[in-house]
């Protein structure tokens, strides 16, 4: 959404940051066919609990996000099952492939190079077809690198924020 905003209303932004995105819906080629594989199986099976533990073991994949995974599974099972499935509702809207070349507000690309739900290959056709757009790479780590790499993830966005440079702020 903050995409089709920025294309659409870009004076209403200085600066974007996007985090573990992808330019299109959930699928090919940018997530991995095994996590497609396992939601669309505890979808069909109807396991709704199966389902949320499946995606958050891939959204929070490293060791010391064990605790967090845990407590995300847990205040999720406290949503109401239709709220839950409808995070999974295929939008066929989403795709913002098309409008990526039009959008010119800087733009930093933060991902994750061990992502086990979204695939890098995302966050470098995101960064390759964004105008302004830089792409920083948080190495051996996962979906969401702000809690597995928060020192080297405040450094990151503060020298974007403060001079739109991400890169070379770590030895």
């Amino acid at each position: 959404m903050v995409l089709k905003l920025a294309h659409k209303e870009p004076q209403l932004f200085d600066k974007l940051v996007l985090i573990g995105g992808t330019p299109t819906a959930p699928g090919l080629p940018y997530f991995l066919l095994t996590y497609l594989e396992g939601y669309r199986d505890a979808l069909d099976r109807g396991d709704i609990e199966g389902l949320l533990r499946f995606h958050t073991a891939h959204a929070f994949s490293e060791p010391e996000m064990i605790e967090l995974r845990d407590l995300v599974v847990r205040s999720r099972l406290q949503t109401p099952q239709e709220t839950l499935l409808s995070f999974w509702d295929p939008d066929p809207t989403i795709d913002v492939t098309s409008i990526l070349s039009e959008i010119s507000v800087p733009t930093l690309v933060i991902h994750g190079r061990e992502d086990r739900l979204v695939m890098f290959e995302a966050a470098e056709a995101l960064a390759a077809r964004l105008r302004s757009a830089q792409l920083y790479a948080f190495e051996g780590k996962g979906h969401f690198p702000m809690f597995t790499a928060t020192d080297e993830f405040c450094d990151v966005l503060c020298r974007f924020v403060r001079t739109n440079i991400a890169a070379g702020i770590l030895p």
